[in-house]
């Protein structure tokens, strides 16, 4: 289970900005056989403390989400930034986007979205927002007009190397 990952892994300087261009190089196949195309666009030599396990795990969680829930023929795009009190990592999908009132339910474990088709456990978000937490990062729910979600998970400049 990840919560007993996250305890007894201990924490460690990583670069976040490799970590998530290796999750998206491990997606970009993947993405391609749905006909989307992932984008990477990220600020290269930002560490941070954190574990390393629990951070892929969340990525790949929000990347593939994005990936699944976009129409063929459009683009997933995963940014890493610096801004003033800290890193913020988006990511941005031209998807279904989900209703104002379902956003604060996908983050409960096994919770779908009535009438979804798409395969999926209900898990997802729920991981991200658990790994998240024990970064004490902030994980918030955007629409992306005219059509899609983004997902971004704000790490506070105390999390960082």
């Amino acid at each position: 289970m990840l919560t007993h990952r996250l305890r007894s892994e201990q924490d460690e300087r990583l670069a976040l900005d490799e970590l998530v261009l290796e999750v998206c190089r491990e997606l970009a196949v993947p993405a391609l056989e749905r006909d989307v195309e992932l984008a990477y666009d990220g600020t290269a030599g930002i560490e941070l403390k954190g574990n390393r396990f629990a951070l892929k795990q969340m990525l790949q969680n929000l990347v593939e989400n994005a990936i699944r829930y976009s129409e063929p023929g459009s683009d997933v795009q995963v940014t890493l930034q610096r801004d003033g009190s800290g890193v913020l990592l988006s990511v941005t999908d031209r998807g279904p986007g989900i209703a104002d009132a379902e956003k604060p339910l996908v983050f409960e474990r096994f919770y779908r979205s009535p009438g979804n088709s798409r395969s999926g456990s209900g898990l997802g978000l729920a991981i991200a927002q658990e790994v998240a937490g024990h970064h004490r990062a902030s994980l918030r729910l955007k629409d992306n007009a005219p059509q899609g979600l983004i997902v971004e998970v704000h790490f506070p400049s105390g999390r960082l190397s």
